[in-house]
């Protein structure tokens, strides 16, 4: 066999993630179809059954039911997956509202055909033969009816289709917001790693006895950029530790000639934040506001832990702008 024969008996990415698809698919569509039954055989027993008892006329209730439940039931499908997706949510209301109306009208006098023409048969009781005509009372009577279905079913469906549209677009949301951390990262680690590996160098040309501090607190940093960084959330004191470390290196880099404070109001407890979500101000607050061009610089970072969540915020020095005239 050739060597690359063995590869046709695998399939490959794209319809490993076709079969998913349709997987699901399928165990939505089966759902979808299980809880439609539900619902209309306790409707129909509702219907049919249940006011027949109370009204002591089940032959008659159930009879009746019976020959008007296919035209609710061919009223409210075309509403539900023919007028509303072609009309409704097109914004062409006027259209939606003709065409249902006509709909439900053209089956309303059909179902009443049918059972004018059935008046004279032996499945007809006799106490239904005068609902049984095609008169304008009993028209309006059952293509009220009829309405009042097809108004029931479309709330229900309005309703869940909002509630999926919400739900599509927070997940559209939440990936759009994932993928802009993931950039964020990804910008962040050649930039960060260039500025602590300089720091380093720095103090090692002046032998700095807290190279080996400064190696460790670097060490951990970088552990934590590339291997913990992926994760979805991280413990807030994890994060709250390596913004110490970074706020530690740059401090000795700058010979504690900036007034840099990290202040944090209430413990962190159990609380998550996404990784590397605050390092990128503090990073860019060094980057911008010390430096030969900064007088006085300072650097204030205030974390606030409560209930309600997380307050950051960051202050710094900048350059005096000189206007030219």
């Amino acid at each position: 066999m050739p060597a690359n024969a063995a590869t046709s008996f695998y399939p490959n990415q794209n319809d490993e993630l076709r079969l998913i698809s349709l997987r699901r698919l399928n165990q939505l569509f089966s759902k979808r179809v299980v809880y439609h039954i539900l619902f209309w055989v306790v409707f129909y027993c509702f219907n049919a059954a249940f006011l027949g008892y109370i009204e002591g006329e089940w032959k008659r209730t159930t009879y009746s039911f019976t020959l008007r439940f296919p035209f609710v039931l061919l009223a409210c499908y075309l509403n539900m997956y023919l007028l509303i997706p072609k009309f409704y949510y097109r914004n062409k209301l006027s259209g939606y509202f003709l065409a249902a109306l006509s709909i439900i009208l053209l089956l309303n006098a059909i179902n009443l055909w049918l059972l004018n023409s059935l008046i004279n048969s032996d499945i007809c009781p006799k106490s239904y033969e005068a609902l049984s005509r095609f008169t304008p009372i009993n028209f309006l009577y059952k293509g009220f009816y009829i309405l009042t279905i097809v108004g029931l079913t479309s709330g229900i469906k309005l309703s869940k289709d909002h509630l999926k549209q919400n739900q599509r677009l927070d997940l559209i949301e939440k990936e759009k917001l994932s993928a802009e951390l993931q950039m964020l990262r990804s910008q962040i680690q050649p930039h960060f790693f260039f500025n602590t590996l300089n720091n380093l160098y720095a103090l090692t040309i002046k032998k700095s006895d807290a190279a080996p501090d400064i190696v460790l607190k670097l060490s951990d940093l970088m552990s934590y950029v590339l291997y913990e960084s992926d994760q979805d959330k991280t413990k807030l004191s994890k994060e709250i530790e390596h913004i110490q470390n970074y706020i530690d290196l740059e401090r000795l880099r700058l010979n504690n000639n900036v007034n840099i404070k990290f202040d944090i109001v209430n413990q962190a407890e159990d609380k998550e934040v996404p990784p590397l979500i605050f390092l990128p101000f503090i990073e860019n607050s060094f980057k911008h506001g010390v430096g030969d061009q900064v007088k006085n610089g300072f650097i204030h970072v205030k974390l606030v832990i409560n209930n309600e969540g997380i307050s950051f915020r960051i202050e710094n020095s900048m350059a005096e702008i000189v206007s030219s005239k």
